[in-house]
């Protein structure tokens, strides 16, 4: 269970639009604890959670050792690219897993940013917050296969929404994934899918898409058993279909075409 930090600094809820956000967020923190999705919060005022320079200044080296450690940016929400850590924002959470930083927000995570309401929103609803895309290196075979997938989810199974593309999580000590695709499911559970461009690859993804599920689920607040995982290959052979239904995982074979459907396991 998590227990959440909200700071803001008065003098800045300078428009009707930076009230009503502020106002959201403190609702929608007591709706949170009172359906018991966080443990506790506390709504402070920036300038008394941290009311010298000393403290700030502890609070930086926190954000920038964090920062370095969760691969997320934090430094121009705080800051500066060129000056670093100096300045509070309107607005931020700190959330703590057992005394412990485990997500700062707003942050930039992968492709864009993730700011306090949208976080609150998604851990509302239940759902994960990591599913903004970032810049792959993929080559041009796998970046295909994306496309065809993006273009019918279909070959995959029916009643997917995408949720997000090669999808940043990551933990302590540095320990960094790219989920290939993220996926809401029929039944509304969450889909994490590694797609390979030939069954040499599969080795790899295998390990890949348990690696992905622990990542997610431990940065979403999420049990693993919740995640589903899956593994798209134009050909899957048998051992691997097997292995697949073994540790609990889907596989999909994508059609040469398109239009046209192969087998696949759910």
């Amino acid at each position: 269970m998590i227990c959440i930090q909200y700071c803001y600094r008065p003098k800045l809820l300078d428009t009707p639009e930076k009230v009503s956000l502020h106002h959201l967020v403190c609702d929608s923190l007591l709706a949170l604890k009172t359906n018991g999705r966080i443990a506790d919060f506390a709504v402070q005022e920036a300038d008394a959670a941290f009311p010298n320079r000393e403290a700030q200044q502890g609070l930086f080296e926190q954000l920038r050792d964090f920062a370095g450690r969760h691969k997320v940016g934090l430094a121009h929400i705080f800051g500066s690219r060129r000056a670093g850590f100096w300045y509070m924002p309107w607005q931020f959470l700190l959330v703590f897993k057992e005394d412990t930083l485990s997500e700062v927000f707003p942050c930039r995570i992968g492709g864009g940013e993730i700011g306090v309401g949208e976080y609150l929103e998604r851990l509302q609803a239940g759902k994960p917050w990591t599913t903004r895309p970032s810049t792959g290196m993929e080559g041009k075979k796998h970046n295909a296969l994306i496309a065809q997938i993006l273009n019918d989810s279909d070959v995959l199974e029916t009643g997917l929404a995408l949720q997000g593309k090669n999808v940043q999580v990551s933990r302590d000590f540095g320990e960094l994934g790219y989920v290939d695709l993220v996926f809401t499911d029929g039944r509304g559970r969450t889909l994490l899918v590694e797609v390979k461009v030939g069954p040499d690859e599969l080795d790899k993804a295998v390990g890949q898409v348990l690696r992905h599920r622990h990542l997610f689920a431990n940065q979403n607040g999420l049990q693993e058993s919740t995640v589903r995982v899956g593994i798209a290959c134009p050909f899957v052979p048998v051992q691997y279909r097997s292995i697949c239904e073994s540790i609990g995982a889907s596989w999909f074979e994508l059609p040469s075409h398109p239009s046209v459907s192969d087998r696949q396991n759910r």
